[in-house]
Formats: structure tokens, sequence, C-alpha cells
């Protein structure tokens, strides 16, 4: 084989590349992956997916860690599938209104008003907010 590949040995069934002559590389059949959800197809969950992506009436708009970015097993991507409006976005924080007036600017058009929907000690209801959450 290629230097830094490995082969399966033909003896013993192990990895290296330490039986000579005598190691054959053998094909392995590599899992069959869904292209939507990015699951092995025996762990796909498309099925259990809204089949049409739901459309809401508040706009969702997900925080996502550029880490989490590359996972693409995490609850980002299912959300995407899921809703139609969903904003994503890809940063360590927020940007302020100065930092990015395009997203703010898509965030509050057709009347919509941001509300930070995030657990915590000092969180308020989203009732107390009166509408804060959509238009």
């Amino acid at each position: 084989g290629e230097p830094g590949q490995q082969a399966l040995s033909s003896e013993g069934g192990g990895r290296g590349g330490g039986g000579g002559a005598a190691a054959a590389s053998v094909s392995v059949a590599r899992r069959q992956w869904c292209e939507k959800c990015c699951r092995a197809e025996s762990m796909c969950i498309c099925s259990d997916l809204p089949d049409p992506a739901l459309k809401t009436h508040t706009r969702i708009v997900v925080l996502v860690h550029p880490k989490e970015a590359v996972r693409k097993l995490g609850t980002a991507p299912i959300l995407k599938l899921s809703l139609v409006d969903v904003i994503m976005i890809y940063a360590e924080g927020f940007p302020e209104p100065e930092e990015d007036p395009k997203l703010h600017a898509r965030l509050t058009a057709g009347g919509f008003r941001p509300a930070l929907v995030c657990p915590g000690a000092e969180a308020i209801e989203l009732g107390a907010v009166g509408g804060a959450a959509g238009g």
C-alpha cells in the first residue's frame, strides 16, 4: 500500500504492515451515509423529522459555537432540517448591531423584536416581556 496507509493482514485479521509478502490488502465495505442528516443510514433520523419542514410564526436564531459547527450530529443541523426560517449564526458571541448591521436588519425585518432565550438564574419568562419574541 501507500506510505501511511494501513492494510488489514490476511493472517489473524489484525492491522499492520508487518506481514511482509503474506500481508494482503482487504477491501472493507464503507458504511452508507444519509446525505440529508449526515448519519449512517442505520442511524438515519430523516423519517422522524417533519416533512415538509415547519414554518413558525417566531423567527428562530441559533448561536452556534465554531467548535459545535463541525459536529454534524449536534442539534443545530437537526433544527436546520426541521424549521423553514431558522437563522444559524456561527460565532463565539452574538454580534452587536454595529458589528453586523445586515444581520440585525434581517432579525428585525417584518416587525420582529428579538429576544434572547437562555436559561439562567436571572432569566425572565417570555410572557413577562409581552410579545418581545415575535411580531
